[in-house]
């Protein structure tokens, strides 16, 4: 704000129909320029004398005093308003930030856990694999399954033990696989 425009707002500031932002470029104009200053202190202590007499009030008897309160008191509530829209923000951002981190770690544990349910889930054919190698899971496989052998054991047919009951019925059909892999095992 330079001079000219300081003064023309010398009035409404006394009056306090200034807008905030402009009362507050108007006082950071005041701190700097001794002449602008001193021209608001003549008008003020004039109009603020002039209502205390039309309304009988008792003059005051600092007027630079009140002054200054006056434009302190302006950029105080400036600066003050500038510190709450900056908190705020920072608080808005924290808390995005922490929605963010708390929802990725959530995501990343409910990845953790469908992974351990699939890999529980086939973690008898990677056990089983390691027994009977390729031909587990091999064409022979669905073949096994082809295959009706009669036994003592009851093999129950359900759909939870399907995959016990295919590896019961592949070792009943083949009953060497333990000696060969044995044999294969000594061969290394």
């Amino acid at each position: 704000m330079n001079c000219l425009e300081a003064q023309t707002k010398i009035m409404a500031y006394i009056d306090n129909k200034l807008p905030e932002d402009q009362a507050y470029d108007f006082a950071r104009h005041i701190e700097v320029c001794p002449k602008c200053a001193e021209e608001l202190e003549i008008y003020y202590i004039m109009l603020v004398g002039m209502k205390q007499i039309d309304n009988n009030e008792t003059l005051s008897l600092d007027f630079k005093k009140e002054l200054k309160n006056k434009l302190d008191s302006t950029v105080h509530r400036h600066k003050n308003k500038s510190n709450l829209k900056a908190s705020t923000f920072i608080f808005i951002l924290l808390a995005v930030i922490g929605v963010g981190v708390f929802g990725y770690a959530n995501f990343l544990n409910m990845v953790y856990t469908q992974e351990q349910k699939i890999k529980l889930s086939r973690q008898s054919e990677f056990y089983f694999y390691d027994s009977f190698g390729d031909k587990f899971l091999s064409s022979e496989r669905i073949k096994v399954k082809e295959i009706k052998v009669e036994t003592d054991v009851k093999v129950e047919d359900d759909k939870t033990g399907t995959f016990f009951n295919s590896i019961r019925e592949y070792r009943l059909a083949h009953p060497n696989i333990d000696t060969e892999a044995t044999e294969e095992n000594e061969e290394e």
